[in-house]
């Protein structure tokens, strides 16, 4: 009796060994996670091996992304809303052509508040600071510079929708934008397994993609990418098809 009963506590405190040891290692794994700055890796990674984005564009707007990556917390970002990234890395594909963008780059935070950066950037290319709309709170900034455009996005507080405002912009020869025009407001229906986009009229549908499971696009330069992408350690989230492009969007 007394032999089983010592068995039967030798079982007891392996368990709860084991369920410490899993506790443990759960808390220091969440930590760790929380502790790397994936947002500064991935874009030194994509301005080192895809494109040289940070030189490309002027002071403060080099400014601002520093700025954020200084604030980016992984677990803030991603503990309660996991299907609006806080920045993305999109590569464009003419489907007639294959000619390849890889000028689109967006950097926000969902989580925390970014306003002070994004009004001095507005600012210093002469916009007006209030664009964001009541209930609304800004999210972001992005770029494409083939198309000279520069984007503000604002994300409703129940994250249901992002409105963003596009600006024209010219450049000079240190590449500091010393103008910029309004262009459009595009908006956008945010879900978990698909976004849909409202501009010019038209309604585009964004597929939120599962991380693991294979995307073909049935377009080899596309396709080409994506693995290129993943490589180099890159998510593939979600892409566009319209206008005779394929956008992909990896974070």
């Amino acid at each position: 009796m007394c032999f089983i009963l010592f068995i039967f506590i030798a079982i007891v405190m392996t368990l709860l060994l084991i369920l410490i040891f899993l506790a443990l290692f759960f808390m220091y794994h969440t930590r760790s996670q929380s502790r790397v700055n994936y947002l500064g890796q991935f874009y030194d990674i994509y301005t080192r091996n895809v494109y040289p984005f940070h030189r490309k564009i002027g002071t403060n707007e080099r400014e601002y992304i520093s700025n954020l990556k200084g604030v980016y917390d992984y677990y803030k970002e991603f503990r309660e809303t996991v299907h609006i990234s806080p920045y993305s890395f999109s590569i464009s594909i003419d489907k007639e052509t294959n000619k390849v963008n890889l000028t689109r780059v967006n950097i926000g935070s969902v989580e925390s508040d970014i306003t002070s950066y994004v009004e001095k950037l507005l600012r210093h290319i002469g916009v007006d600071t209030k664009i964001c709309a009541p209930n609304y709170r800004y999210y972001g900034v992005g770029w494409d510079l083939v198309d000279k455009i520069i984007k503000f996005y604002t994300l409703s507080n129940d994250k249901s929708k992002i409105e963003c405002y596009v600006y024209k912009v010219k450049r000079d020869a240190e590449n500091e934008i010393i103008d910029s025009t309004f262009e459009t407001k595009k908006e956008y229906d945010v879900g978990e397994k698909n976004t849909v986009m409202h501009k010019n009229g038209k309604k585009i549908n964004q597929k939120n993609l599962s991380r693991i499971a294979p995307t073909n696009t049935k377009h080899p330069v596309a396709n080409d990418w994506i693995k290129k992408m993943k490589k180099l350690g890159f998510m593939f989230d979600t892409h566009s098809d319209y206008d005779g492009k394929i956008n992909l969007y990896f974070d």
